[in-house]
């Protein structure tokens, strides 16, 4: 296995160019959250289903998390995330962490009968 090695001056570089980049706009973080749950949502909704669970809650990106849920933006995620999971019902929901409300995505399916 090769050990890659950095400097002090290389990882200090590194987090200059990081920091003066440009942040992801609001449309780009949630097309590449979408992205991320279009490859890895249907084992999140298998597994907790395999549990008996009906519903999951997932995170959004700290940016989005704060922005309202009437926001054009996250209308059009959430129209999204229905077409991608069909039966399921997709809808917003607000959580308090230290003092700001944050929204997650909630997901919820019908228990398929035994």
């Amino acid at each position: 296995m090769s050990e890659i090695v950095m400097t002090a001056k290389e990882l200090r570089r590194i987090n200059r160019d990081i920091d003066e980049s440009e942040p992801l706009s609001n449309e780009e973080l949630a097309n590449e959250w979408l992205r991320w749950f279009e490859k890895r949502g249907e084992r999140y909704l298998k597994s907790a289903a395999s549990f008996g669970y009906t519903e999951i809650t997932l995170d959004l990106p700290y940016e989005l998390a704060l922005s309202p849920p009437d926001k054009p933006v996250l209308r059009a995620m959430l129209k999204e995330l229905r077409e991608m999971v069909p039966g399921c019902a997709v809808c917003f929901i607000e959580e308090e962490y230290e003092g700001q409300n944050l929204f997650k995505v909630e997901i919820s399916w019908k228990a398929e009968d035994d």
